[in-house]
């Protein structure tokens, strides 16, 4: 009877490693496709953003430059960050990370989903810069889907905008009411 379990046993460890393999390979699978479908993004935005752009009324694109502005700028500072952050935990120069990490940051200015750079992601941080790929491939979609730092400061400086536009300029007490609405 020992002998039948011990048989038995044997048989699920090489049947587990072999599913995880398998599951492994389809994940592999799944990434380069996203990233194949990826590469076309850019030219679908850049040929969008060309209609919408001969459409755009000038008054309108004046009344937002200030926000537009605000807006380009935080990330900015958030971007450079970000980097200065991954220059000190890889001790990596600049350059080797903006080429690691190029194709992830065109996905994420063309694509309007944030998972969409979760691959290219992937493998700039783990293939490139020598991330742990386990802990990469479990931060990384979890980041993109619970940490929406974009949209959250997207949705405050809009909610500044429109109180502008009313003639309402918010104090400070309200600008951190509206810091956990946006979140």
């Amino acid at each position: 009877e020992s002998s039948a379990a011990s048989d038995v046993y044997k048989r699920q460890g090489p049947m587990s490693e072999t599913t995880v393999n398998l599951l492994d390979a389809i994940s592999r699978a799944l990434e380069k496709s996203i990233s194949l479908v990826n590469l076309a993004m850019p030219l679908l935005v850049l040929a969008y953003a060309a209609q919408i752009a001969s459409h755009w009324n000038p008054t309108l694109v004046r009344a937002m430059s200030g926000y537009l502005l605000a807006f380009w700028f935080l990330c900015s500072i958030m971007a450079v960050l970000m980097l200065l952050l991954l220059v000190k935990l890889t001790k990596a120069p600049l350059r080797q990370i903006l080429q690691s990490l190029k194709e992830a940051s065109v996905i994420s200015l063309v694509s309007a989903s944030p998972l969409a750079a979760v691959p290219a992601s992937i493998e700039g941080l783990s293939n490139r810069l020598g991330f742990s790929r386990g802990i990469v491939d479990m931060l990384m979609p979890t980041s993109a889907v619970f940490l929406r730092t974009g949209a959250a400061m997207q949705f405050a400086m809009l909610g500044i905008f429109v109180a502008h536009l009313y003639g309402h300029p918010l104090t400070f007490l309200e600008m951190l009411g509206l810091a956990p609405v946006a979140v």
